[in-house]
């Protein structure tokens, strides 16, 4: 049985006699009961999962004294990310609670402007429940912790959208996934099955384009390794080529990337 984030109270007898009954995992910061006998004559081994940060708030809550023995944290999860660009990359997307990542691993909102999206971090490292999110990490499997912290993170510009079960794209609209192809690390046209708990970008129909790519974050992140001299052909942000690059900002190969001989 899962209980919501939302779900702030649960009434009398509301699982009694469900002898099948063998976990409850409750996402909300701390649900009340408002009657007796909740959970009774469930099966023997029955546990009560919380998040991990609600747990003493929980046992020590008066409603829930007779299940205190039972209540454990929400196992943590793992997210294996791919190799790219220097870092490991992923996409994540749950709407049933807060989700927390390790220390390692950075947490971005993504707002589509033009043909690319503009990545802002996520200060908090909390996944807002029912946001869709970019995860960049220095480790290719990824720690997720269940919380009931609120989040703080700014999510009102974010372009992602995600489902939690693999779906099929619907018709009248164009899906784009994050990806490593032949113009980098970005968001590629995608015509196959939406990934359970996985971000992507949903345009009009109609979208020409094959490629949205990855246009920084704020306070600039690079995201591709420094380029030495000789690689590619450079252009300033005018669209102007450059025959000697210096120091500074420029294009190659469709990327804006940071130049520093």
């Amino acid at each position: 049985m899962t209980i919501l984030s939302s779900v702030t109270s649960i009434t009398t007898q509301a699982f009694y006699d469900c002898t099948s009954l063998a976990s409850v995992t409750i996402y909300s910061p701390l649900a009340t009961l408002t009657g007796t006998s909740v959970f009774v004559n469930n099966a023997s081994d029955r546990k009560i999962y919380v998040p991990a940060d609600c747990v003493d708030a929980y046992k020590s809550e008066t409603s829930w004294a007779s299940y205190a023995s039972d209540i454990e944290a929400i196992p943590d999860g793992t997210l294996e990310a791919q190799s790219a660009d220097g870092s490991y990359w992923a996409t994540y997307y749950n709407p049933l609670a807060n989700v927390k990542v390790d220390a390692g691993t950075k947490v971005y909102t993504a707002a589509l402007s033009g043909d690319a999206v503009a990545l802002t971090e996520v200060g908090d490292k909390i996944i807002k429940a029912g946001e869709a999110v970019i995860l960049e990490s220095a480790n290719a499997s990824i720690t997720l912790s269940y919380v009931g912290a609120e989040a703080t993170g700014d999510f009102s510009s974010n372009s992602l959208e995600g489902v939690s079960a693999a779906t099929a794209p619907e018709s009248g609209s164009t899906y784009y996934v994050l990806g490593d192809g032949s113009k980098g690390v970005g968001f590629y046209k995608y015509t196959g099955t939406l990934g359970a708990n996985k971000a992507f970008i949903k345009t009009a129909a109609a979208d020409a384009r094959a490629f949205i790519g990855i246009d920084g974050t704020t306070g600039m992140k690079r995201l591709t390794p420094t380029i030495s001299e000789g690689e590619g052909v450079y252009y300033d942000l005018s669209g102007r080529r450059a025959q000697a690059p210096k120091k500074g900002l420029y294009i190659v190969n469709g990327k804006k990337v940071v130049f520093a001989p």
